[in-house]
């Protein structure tokens, strides 16, 4: 086990990486906060999918990538309403929305997808 504080994990951070990814335990330390450098339990997947890559597939393993929130999309869209381009809605704009999601939900297997993308597929087609 090795410690460092954050200006010295600054100057050596690939080293710092290799060292975790061979097993070493890493901590970095700034003032009383610490945190532990390890390497993931799951693969990494682009932010995008590869040239020629299913999009459904590479959605798929993005979701099964990351930990489960534990909530759906609308108490999503509710928990963050304040934070989110939901906002900016109006109160019909949201109901189409919800009701857009149900559908979706009903129709397909779930998918994890941003807000943003969920609003682009919206209104995806609907441009003149």
């Amino acid at each position: 086990m090795t410690r460092y504080n954050i200006e010295q994990a600054q100057a050596q951070l690939p080293e710092l990486v290799r060292r975790a990814a061979t097993g070493e335990r890493v901590f970095i330390e700034q003032g009383a906060e610490v945190v532990e450098l390890r390497p993931s339990d799951k693969p990494s997947v682009p932010d995008k999918p590869a040239p020629g890559q299913d999009f459904n597939e590479w959605l798929k393993q993005r979701r099964e990538s990351r930990p489960p929130l534990g909530m759906s999309s609308i108490e999503l869209l509710d928990e963050t309403d304040n934070r989110t381009p939901t906002s900016k809605l109006s109160q019909e704009e949201r109901r189409l929305l919800y009701d857009w999601i149900d559908q979706r939900r009903n129709a397909r297997p779930a998918v994890s997808i941003g807000i943003v993308e969920l609003l682009d597929l919206m209104y995806e087609g609907e441009e003149g």
